[in-house]
């Protein structure tokens, strides 16, 4: 398990993914995808996490 004072940094990347039109709204659908990864002390990766979002 790790312990809190092992994270030291957080990594967080925003990937581009589509734009579309809303098919009822006037809106924009915007999809990406954000990467989120706790570093260690000397920058090795201890914890990573990847999520679709989306947004109108």
């Amino acid at each position: 398990m790790m312990q809190s004072e092992d994270a030291r940094y957080l990594k967080r990347k925003v990937k581009g993914g589509s734009l579309d039109v809303h098919p009822t709204e006037k809106a924009l659908v915007v999809q990406y995808e954000v990467e989120a990864t706790i570093l260690g002390e000397t920058g090795d990766e201890m914890l990573g996490d990847r999520k679709k979002c989306q947004k109108m």
